[in-house]
């Protein structure tokens, strides 16, 4: 069972999410928050809601996540292998954005696919 407010990460990254053009509209039974928790750590989480739909430095996000920008290049790297979030480069330096919920991440997670995640999907 999670803890009071241990879903707030979650909904900070739905609301990100649904920020997008493709939108991640919300639903009645709340399903898409244990989605996005069988998805992303509650870390992941937390940084992806601070990305946008632009590309931008990782300085831009480290000055808005909080978080030093020597290590945060190779978690939104990690994270962009993981196809949660996209990168890009320009004129030579590294620049990510959130990536959309479809076509994006969904269609990412097709290799760590089980019984309980296509379940939440379908839901």
């Amino acid at each position: 069972m999670t803890q009071p407010g241990a879903d707030e990460v979650y909904e900070q990254l739905a609301a990100a999410l649904d920020g997008l053009p493709n939108g991640f509209p919300r639903t009645p039974s709340n399903v898409e928050i244990p989605l996005l928790r069988r998805i992303f750590s509650p870390a992941e989480a937390s940084l992806a809601a601070c990305l946008t739909g632009n590309r931008e430095s990782v300085e831009t996000l480290a000055g808005r996540a909080w978080i030093p920008a020597a290590g945060l290049r190779k978690r939104l790297l990690a994270m962009a292998k993981r196809g949660l979030v996209w990168f890009d480069k320009e004129a030579g330096e590294p620049r990510f954005r959130l990536a959309p919920f479809v076509v994006g991440i969904y269609e990412a997670q097709l290799e760590n696919m089980d019984h309980e995640l296509a379940h939440l999907f379908e839901h």
